[in-house]
């Protein structure tokens, strides 16, 4: 399996094996984290399964890696055939993971996750995968923001598939 699928595989078990609530509460201070990722030219990732994972990092030192906001809770969105997304926060609680939507305030690199195409070749550059190489990154305001939009550079750094 190819590291492509397994991250995708990786990031979709939050949502596989997610179910909200069950006696979870879910952390504090989520505030609304939405909007569109499309390609640089203006065109949505339909038809293309994926998700994307925000990571969090410092602003002054954006090619430096940090820990997660919490040991046992990831920040995720799927990408709709529109090409938009809603963030979720998936914590791990009692061997099961729990879904909230939202995301804690602050600042992120996003990653992306596309399914491959049907020859195996990523869809993307694999940077996009990488929680420190990824070009994307969004802050996300006490308020929420409902209109993020995240630009994907099918050609990133002359990469071709």
């Amino acid at each position: 399996m190819t590291d492509s699928r397994a991250s995708i595989f990786t990031v979709a078990a939050f949502f596989v094996a997610g179910a909200s609530g069950c006696g979870v509460s879910a952390p504090e201070g989520l505030v609304p984290a939405s909007g569109r990722v499309a390609w640089t030219d203006g065109k949505p990732l339909e038809s293309t399964p994926g998700m994307l994972r925000f990571h969090p990092f410092d602003p002054q030192n954006p090619r430096v890696e940090i820990a997660k906001t919490a040991e046992d809770q990831d920040v995720v969105a799927r990408i709709d055939s529109n090409g938009r997304f809603a963030a979720e926060t998936a914590l791990v609680a009692g061997g099961k993971t729990h879904r909230f939507k939202g995301a804690p305030p602050g600042a992120y690199k996003v990653m992306v996750f596309l399914m491959p195409g049907d020859n195996g070749v990523p869809r993307v550059n694999p940077d996009y995968e990488h929680p420190v190489r990824t070009p994307l990154m969004v802050a996300i305001p006490e308020a929420g923001a409902r209109d993020l939009d995240l630009a994907v550079d099918p050609h990133l750094n002359g990469w071709s598939p």
